[in-house]
């Protein structure tokens, strides 16, 4: 590692913290996930399975103040495990204001393929430090990591989908920063393991420099309620199809309500409103 990289990643850590602490460039609430909150997905190749992915969400001391510490974590199980053997980790520091990231980690095994990296976000000069690319200038104000942009959209930017129709997103993946926009498409009812429910259905728009050449590369679906959640993602890749579906979560925010239990509670409701209706009337 470059000797000046190493000595400003030790440094400017704590002094970005304090700064956006301190200043923070806007707040955004906190309303689509919990600290504690874990998330499971299948990955399969076609119909293979190729693996699980978690996602955990914790909050950390950082200096004097606290930080979210969102991470993901990818590893092939079935027979994909025998074809490959991968444990890729990425996680990612956000700050609690704005949801936008502090530092980024990426750990990468890949049988006997391994890359290590650390970025840290210097938004007050615009740049990011990087162990493997050091420094990076003129980042976008926006700019997120590939793990707190899926935070960062579940809390702040599906929500305004059918609105703005494209939201406008850059990401930094793999030292290089792309233009990530995708697009709501159209309310959506999916089969879940849990039941069917409604979700927006998002599309990426093709531009020059996107990650996508195509706007049918990918298809995610996002949970039609205060969670957000993306059931599931389907992505066409140049080995074939990607599937990815949630199986399992743990501590969420806001219950996930099946169609079959919104009209469960809706005629509930109605005979709650009609007894007391019944009630009134014989007083």
């Amino acid at each position: 590692m470059n000797f000046k990289i190493s000595v400003l990643l030790v440094f400017i850590s704590p002094l970005v913290n304090a700064q956006q602490d301190s200043h923070p460039e806007f707040f955004i609430p906190n309303t689509a996930f919990n600290v504690g909150e874990i998330l499971k997905y299948d990955l399969k190749y076609g119909v293979i399975k190729g693996g699980e992915a978690t996602l955990e969400v914790d909050l950390v001391p950082v200096g004097y103040s606290y930080t979210y510490h969102f991470k993901t974590k990818l590893v092939t199980t079935g027979m994909a495990e025998k074809l490959a053997i991968v444990i890729d980790i990425y996680e990612s520091y956000v700050e609690v204001e704005n949801k936008l990231p502090i530092k980024a980690i990426r750990n990468v095994k890949e049988n006997n393929y391994i890359s290590y990296n650390e970025a840290i976000f210097d938004r007050e000069n615009k740049r990011i430090i990087s162990i493997k690319s050091g420094i990076i200038d003129s980042i976008p104000d926006n700019l997120m990591d590939i793990v707190s942009v899926f935070y960062y959209a579940r809390n702040a930017l599906f929500k305004y989908g059918k609105e703005q129709k494209i939201i406008p997103m850059y990401l930094y993946f793999d030292e290089e920063i792309y233009p990530l926009n995708i697009h709501y498409i159209k309310n959506d009812i999916i089969r879940t393991q849990f039941g069917r429910i409604e979700t927006l259905l998002f599309m990426p728009v093709v531009e020059k420099g996107s990650v996508f050449t195509n706007e049918n590369e990918l298809k995610i679906w996002i949970s039609n309620d205060q969670n957000y959640l993306p059931l599931k993602i389907w992505a066409k890749l140049p080995i074939g199809t990607l599937k990815i579906e949630l199986i399992g979560f743990e501590q969420l925010r806001n219950t996930l309500f099946t169609l079959k239990e919104i009209k469960k509670e809706k005629k509930d409701k109605k005979r709650r409103l009609l007894r007391k209706k019944e009630k009134n009337e014989t007083e």
